[in-house]
């Protein structure tokens, strides 16, 4: 096994105890092998990550699409929406890349996102039946509604996502995965 100099790269044999270039300690070193050891991480912890990358770049394609569309339409509102669209892309592709790193940063800012879907999800639902009751308030219909097939397929698409959501934030508080964060 050969130490690995932390700040040059340089290897040296077990028995080495300064960096010969740059003079750093191998107390602070690490190891070719433990280098290695640190990109593996958990399988729950790569599935996130690879959720987050499935999100940006679905993001990423609906960022081209409405860019094609703006050519139709100059609202400054549907431009700013796909700005936003393309920006959140590219945040969910280095979130995906920092959670494979183990950054604390990007695991923080992935909760934060996290929670921020769960709510907005759960807010837009509500209103969204607010204003279904709102527009048709006989019981019969509201009823028929809920049966509908569209509806139904709705109903399987959101409690799905919901589900991940859950399933994600409780993989990246989990003890063994925070460990890696630090």
């Amino acid at each position: 096994m050969m130490k690995k100099c932390s700040y040059c790269g340089t290897e040296y044999p077990d028995d080495a105890t300064v960096c010969a270039i740059d003079q750093t300690p191998f107390d602070a070193a690490i190891s070719a092998k433990e280098s290695v050891e640190q990109y593996k991480i958990p399988k729950s912890l790569s599935i996130v990550s690879y959720i987050f990358f499935a999100q940006g770049i679905i993001s990423l394609l609906g960022f081209v699409g409405g860019a094609i569309s703006i050519r139709y339409s100059n609202s400054g509102r549907e431009i700013f929406l796909v700005f936003f669209e393309g920006v959140c892309g590219i945040i969910l592709l280095l979130l995906s890349r920092g959670l494979k790193r183990c950054s604390n940063g990007w695991r923080i800012c992935a909760l934060v996102l996290i929670w921020w879907e769960i709510i907005s999800q759960v807010f837009g639902v509500c209103w969204s039946l607010l204003d279904y009751i709102k527009s048709y308030g006989h019981q019969q219909k509201i009823k028929d509604a809920f049966t509908h097939e569209i509806v139904i397929g709705f109903w399987i698409i959101f409690s799905l996502g919901f589900i991940i959501q859950i399933w994600q934030y409780r993989v990246l508080t989990r003890e063994n995965i925070r460990e890696l964060f630090y």
